[in-house]
């Protein structure tokens, strides 16, 4: 793998596939020089702090991980990297923060569709917001999400689970069936196989 990366020092991806390979071993150490090495050799890229702050995690080290998680949301505020903040925020029982957190998102979130209406990513993200405190508007906007982009598995799958945590099992199934055997790689699919699984 190290001679791959020597060859191929612009694949971002070898990096990745020799982290995960650390972090299966348990070797946290060797997976943070990986992440460190990604960062110095792609400086415009957020993967190697992303992983840098998910190693951390995984070490329950949440001090250094929510500071990454933090510095990164500020010019990438993504759903994923908002859920590890708040995921932080918890851990270091924080949850007035936590709740600051989604709260400042949907703001964010609420202004961008009042410029652009039918922003699917912003539609999905803030459905995830809702989903705790008005699941019944997380499902109005993730309905509008799929109307927009039918082929997103990604989207799909949040709509899915969202009729299974309204009851409405039949509908997620229906949903998961379509999407679980897809060629095409989403980001959710194991949560997506999961879940149909859980509903057998």
């Amino acid at each position: 793998m190290s001679t791959a990366i020597t060859i191929e020092s612009d694949n971002l991806s070898l990096y990745l596939n020799k982290a995960s390979l650390y972090l299966k071993k348990g070797d946290y150490q060797q997976a943070l020089k990986v992440a460190r090495d990604i960062q110095q050799e792609f400086p415009d890229s957020t993967n190697g702090k992303l992983l840098e702050a998910d190693i951390y995690r995984l070490q329950k080290r949440y001090e250094p991980a929510l500071s990454i998680y933090e510095s990164v949301y500020a010019t990438e505020p993504t759903r994923k990297i908002l859920s590890a903040m708040v995921d932080m925020y918890i851990a270091l029982d924080q949850p007035d923060k936590a709740m600051a957190a989604l709260e400042k998102a949907r703001h964010y979130y609420e202004q961008i569709l009042h410029k652009i209406p039918n922003h699917i990513v912003t539609l999905n993200n803030l459905s995830w917001i809702y989903m705790d405190t008005d699941i019944k508007k997380a499902l109005e906007l993730l309905q509008q999400a799929v109307e927009k982009l039918p082929d997103d598995n990604d989207v799909q799958y949040h709509l899915a689970y969202t009729y299974k945590q309204l009851g409405q099992t039949q509908k997620a199934k229906a949903i998961l069936e379509k999407i679980i055997n897809s060629e095409k790689h989403y980001m959710e699919q194991d949560k997506a196989k999961a879940l149909y699984g859980e509903l057998q």
